[in-house]
């Protein structure tokens, strides 16, 4: 039996959103997996994965593996309005959109939930 990797899919959706034009322009410090360089410009994106559910079928194959993402776009600016911005074109990227990822085929792609809050800064005391 042949086992694909998540990891496939995690580079497939950075792929997705550091290959956006747009989103460059507005997320110039990029598009990172976890963790941010400390040094990258603001707005940046990050990407974490926080589910992996997999619905097994007889003999132990993938039916369906459902990959959980929180993807957002982070400023160091008391103003929201350069990661709302960079926010709102994640979301026209991904939802509703397929991607393609080795061993993988992508059924959909959906916003499910918005998220939103501040960040303490623990290097400047800042949110």
């Amino acid at each position: 039996m042949s086992v694909s990797k998540p990891s496939a899919v995690d580079a497939a959706l950075l792929a997705k959103l550091s290959g956006d034009t747009q989103l460059a322009t507005l997320a110039p410090g990029g598009v990172w997996f976890d963790i941010a360089p400390e040094a990258a410009a603001t707005p940046f994106v990050l990407v974490s994965q926080v589910a992996d559910v997999i619905t097994l079928i007889v003999g132990g194959a993938y039916e369906v593996e459902e990959i959980t993402y929180l993807v957002k776009a982070v400023d160091r600016s008391k103003s929201v309005a350069g990661a709302s911005a960079a926010a709102d074109r994640i979301v026209d990227i991904l939802h509703g959109s397929t991607m393609s990822a080795t061993g993988y085929r992508c059924l959909s792609i959906l916003r499910s939930d918005r998220v939103a809050y501040s960040e303490l800064d623990d290097a400047s005391d800042r949110r």
